[in-house]
């Protein structure tokens, strides 16, 4: 498969395999690969935001030019449950530092939502049809996550990469967050919710 013998007159070849590479002209093109349930969200002309490992603090334009109709067959071997499929982004603004081969992270627009508000998604809880941000009012957040963690309660204190939201919010400027996972139970929430009845005013 990869160490046949090199492709020339007479050599037999397979179905899908690459023969030969043609490098395009006029400029650099990114190769992701779209998980299914992403597929509605991509289309051809989306504009993108490229980050080049090699040239990290620099991001690049770029826009979708091509998503492929059937999956990628590539991905079977690793999980036959997957399905991806290719798609390739041109990168608008390129350098000569770019080379062939260079791994990168793609951020596709895929909409653009003026006069919102961003938080980290922690902090909201839904009650109904209601999504609620709770505020604790008096206390700063570096005293709280302080106080929890004097109490073997591990969060996370601070803007949280959202200063801006905590205006809105009116949070003084920071939060205190606390990560749930898998490896969690329902007596850990209960001592959270008995350690915050004691710290809290």
């Amino acid at each position: 498969w990869g160490s046949g013998d090199p492709i020339q007159e007479g050599t037999e070849v397979r179905e899908r395999q690459d023969i030969v590479t043609i490098p395009q002209a006029g400029g650099m093109v990114a190769e992701a690969k779209l998980h299914e349930t992403s597929l509605k969200k991509v289309t051809a002309g989306q504009k993108c935001l490229v980050r080049v490992d090699a040239q990290p603090g620099q991001v690049f334009e770029g826009r979708v030019s091509f998503v492929a109709t059937l999956p990628d067959s590539g991905s079977w071997w690793s999980n036959p449950n997957q399905r991806v499929y290719r798609s390739e982004i041109v990168i608008e603004q390129g350098n000569e530092d770019m080379r062939p081969g260079m791994s990168c992270s793609i951020e596709i627009l895929v909409d653009d939502l003026e006069d919102v508000c961003y938080v980290p998604r922690q902090c909201v809880f839904f009650d109904g049809r209601s999504t609620v941000a709770f505020v604790v009012a008096g206390r700063p957040a570096g005293e709280v996550a302080a106080a929890l963690r004097e109490r073997d309660i591990v969060v996370s204190g601070g803007h949280q990469c959202a200063p801006e939201a905590h205006d809105v919010l009116g949070s003084g400027g920071a939060a205190v967050r606390v990560s749930f996972g898998a490896h969690h139970t329902e007596e850990d929430l209960s001592r959270l919710l008995e350690v915050l009845d004691a710290v809290l005013p």
